[in-house]
C-alpha cells in the first residue's frame, strides 16, 4: 500500500507518508459514531470504556453526523494518525471508506473496525476478534511491527451517481429490502419481521404487500458478468468479505477466492419461487434458479443499489430503465489482523 502511495508526491496527499515508514511509532486514532446503535443503548458507558482503552495518547472524536465525521477524518489523516479505529456500524465504516480515497490512491494505514450498530454485518466481517480490546495494544510500538492483512474494495461506478467503495453490493431488489427493513426497525428484529410480512403479505394479499409488492418486480434489463449475460434476474449481490450474518448462522455467499469477488446472482424471476427461494438463499449454498461467480472480476448491471447497506443512486422510474453500473476491484485497504 505505502509503494501505490509513493506513486504521488507527498505535497499533494491529505496524510504523511512518514508517518507509514517502518520504525515510525503508531498513532492511533478513534472515530466514534455517537448514533450507533449500541453505543445510544449503553448510556455513554462503551464510550467511556472504548475512550480509556485507547489510552492518553490516543486522538478520539465523538461524531453526531456525516459532515462532522468526515471533517474529523480528514482532520486525523493530516496530522498523521495511522491506525484508525473506527466505532459504528456498517454506515459509519463505509463512510469513512470514502474519506480513505485520494486520486485513485487509498490511505496507507491499518483500519480497526469495532462493531457497535444496528446489524453489523461489514463491521463484524472486518473486524479483529476482541477489537476493543486490541486498542490496548496500539501504543509503544512502530508501525513496521503491526500485523496487517489486505482487505480488497469494490468500485462501482454509476453513470449518474458517480463513483463509491465498499465491500458489500446489492442491485436494485436487495436496495428495495433495505429500505423495508430500516422500516421495520432493523436489527435482526427488523430483518424477521421483513421476512414474515413478506411472506405473509403474498399469501394473504395484505395491504403492506399491495403497497410494497413492486419492490419485488425484477428489472427490465439483464447482468453481465465478466462478458457472461444473463437476460433475466431478479438480483445480485457482490461482496468481498465473508457475507456472514448472526456469527455465521446466516451466510448468504461463499467467501470470495483469491482474486476478484464473489457475485451470486438470482436467475428466478417469479414472485411466488422467489419467496419459496428464501430459506436456502440465507445458507451456502447453489439452489435452482441462482448462479454463482466465486472470483469474479466485473459486474455491468443497471439501477439503484446499495453498497455496505447504504443506499445509492437513484430507483428505476416506472418505464424508464435505472442507470448504468458497474461494479469491480477497486484498490484494498489494510485491515489490523
Amino acid at each position: 500500500m505505502l509503494s501505490s502511495a509513493l506513486a504521488f508526491s507527498s505535497s499533494a496527499l491529505p496524510w504523511p507518508l512518514e508517518r507509514f515508514a517502518p520504525s515510525a511509532p503508531l498513532r492511533l486514532g478513534v472515530l466514534i459514531n455517537l448514533n450507533a446503535k449500541g453505543l445510544k443503548q449503553s448510556g455513554g458507558s462503551a464510550v467511556r470504556a472504548i475512550t480509556a482503552r485507547a489510552g492518553a495518547e490516543a486522538e478520539v472524536i465523538t461524531t453526531r453526523d456525516m459532515p462532522e465525521a468526515s471533517a474529523a477524518l480528514s482532520g486525523m489523516l493530516r496530522r498523521g494518525v495511522n491506525v484508525l479505529a473506527l466505532v459504528g456500524g456498517d454506515g459509519t465504516v463505509h463512510h469513512s471508506l470514502q474519506g480513505l480515497q485520494h486520486g485513485g490512491g487509498v490511505w496507507p494505514g491499518a483500519v480497526l473496525p469495532i462493531p457497535q450498530g444496528t446489524l453489523n454485518i461489514l463491521a463484524s466481517s472486518l473486524a479483529r476478534e476482541g477489537s476493543k480490546n486490541t486498542l490496548r495494544s496500539l501504543s509503544g510500538g512502530c508501525w513496521g511491527e503491526l500485523p496487517r492483512k489486505a482487505q480488497r474494495l469494490l468500485r462501482v461506478t454509476g453513470e449518474r451517481s458517480g463513483r463509491r467503495h465498499g465491500c458489500l453490493f446489492g442491485s436494485e431488489m436487495v436496495r428495495h429490502a433495505i429500505e423495508l427493513y430500516d422500516r421495520f426497525g432493523g436489527g435482526y428484529g427488523g430483518l424477521s419481521r421483513l421476512l414474515l410480512e413478506t411472506t405473509r403479505g403474498y399469501l394473504f394479499e395484505t395491504e403492506l404487500w399491495k403497497r410494497e409488492s413492486w419492490r419485488l418486480t425484477p428489472p427490465r434489463s439483464g447482468v453481465t458478468v465478466d462478458g457472461r449475460a444473463l437476460a433475466a434476474y431478479s438480483a445480485v449481490v457482490v461482496a468481498t468479505c465473508d457475507l456472514a450474518v448472526a456469527r455465521g448462522a446466516i451466510r448468504a455467499l461463499s467467501p470470495p477466492g483469491e482474486r476478484g469477488f464473489s457475485a451470486r446472482v438470482i436467475t428466478e424471476t417469479r414472485t411466488k419461487a422467489l419467496l419459496r427461494m428464501i430459506p436456502a438463499l440465507m445458507r451456502q449454498g447453489l439452489p435452482p434458479g441462482v448462479s454463482e461467480f466465486p472470483q469474479a472480476e466485473r459486474v455491468e448491471l443497471r439501477g439503484a443499489y446499495t453498497l455496505d447497506g447504504e443506499c445509492c443512486g437513484e430507483p428505476s422510474a416506472d418505464g424508464v430503465e435505472g442507470e448504468r453500473l458497474t461494479v469491480e476491484i477497486g484498490g484494498e485497504i489494510q485491515l489490523l489482523r
